[in-house]
């Protein structure tokens, strides 16, 4: 398993895991056994970093990774990370990032999960219409209260990220450390995934992240096993009815998957362990957010965690 050193707001360093386990889906009753084998298989291959949130379940994800974490006794073990702030299911156009809304969101959260801070807060949304310095402020509250160790942004652009950071600094809050958008080797659009309020990796985005050295914790990161369904079917085409796939159904990511398909024939490793691969050795610091819904999928992707990819295999995968 490949590491990251990241750097919270106080400058202490921590040892994170490249590869996250996401909670996104976590939490039925029916499948809590094999949540906790997921999760306990996990750290047997090296791996500490969980991310969940507020809106996974309503609150169903936190409560069983927290109950999983009690029952093993092993919270000091996990570098955890939990979001707030989404808006309401009825409209993600309708902001929830008030004091209240910030301030009840994570109460919640620690207390489904099971303990007394988190160490990556992150907020599920932006509100571009909310002025920083309010959100600043009421995260600030929670760093110096010891229940938030570090902040993040999740679907926030590079600019907002700038502007909140730039305020911090200037009026000596804590700033964001790391944030959360869609990223893969299948590139997609907010508008491909039927979702305006999400941030997804893009040219201006990727110049912004590699200058500032921001770590992105990517969600997403295997594409909805695009690439191992395009190839396993020998390139046969996707039925673009199926928005699993359809939303990443385009010439250039099919190209990609002729390119992948290609580089692991040379290197013997597996489309899934370069697809994260790609991630892990971008020149942007990057945290791939794995999700699975089965054991054996879990297995093949922790399979080759260490992989190196150099950058000339990386601009090959891209196509450049």
């Amino acid at each position: 398993m490949l590491y990251y050193t990241f750097c919270g707001p106080d400058q202490h360093q921590t040892s994170v895991s490249k590869i996250v386990m996401g909670g996104y889906g976590m939490g039925d009753e029916k499948d809590y056994q094999l949540t906790c084998s997921q999760l306990d298989y996990y750290l047997s291959q090296g791996g500490n970093c969980i991310d969940t949130a507020r809106r996974y379940g309503f609150g169903v994800s936190e409560q069983t990774i927290g109950r999983w974490m009690r029952e093993r006794g092993n919270r000091n073990q996990i570098f955890l990370c939990t979001k707030g702030g989404h808006p309401p299911k009825e409209s993600l156009h309708i902001s929830r990032l008030s004091r209240q809304e910030i301030d009840s969101d994570l109460e919640e959260s620690l207390r489904d999960l099971g303990t007394d801070r988190v160490e990556l807060y992150f907020l599920h949304r932006d509100d571009v219409t909310r002025p920083v310095s309010d959100i600043m402020e009421t995260l600030d509250r929670h760093v110096r209260s010891g229940k938030v160790l570090a902040l993040g942004a999740s679907n926030w652009s590079p600019e907002r990220i700038e502007e909140a950071n730039r305020f911090a600094r200037e009026n000596g809050l804590t700033p964001f450390s790391a944030s959360q958008i869609q990223w893969s080797l299948a590139r997609t659009t907010p508008e491909m995934l039927r979702d305006d309020t999400l941030q997804t990796m893009n040219p201006q985005a990727y110049e912004w992240y590699q200058r500032e050295q921001m770590p992105v914790f990517s969600f997403s990161s295997q594409s909805s096993g695009f690439f191992q369904r395009y190839i396993a079917h020998d390139n046969a085409p996707i039925d673009p009815k199926i928005q699993k796939w359809s939303k990443y159904l385009t010439p250039e990511n099919q190209k990609r998957a002729e390119r992948i398909k290609e580089l692991s024939r040379e290197t013997g490793y597996s489309v899934s362990g370069l697809a994260l691969a790609y991630l892990t050795g971008n020149l942007v610091p990057t945290l791939p957010i794995i999700g699975c819904g089965s054991m054996e999928t879990l297995r093949d992707s922790l399979a080759q965690t260490d992989i190196v990819l150099t950058q000339e295999q990386i601009a090959y995968l891209e196509g450049r």
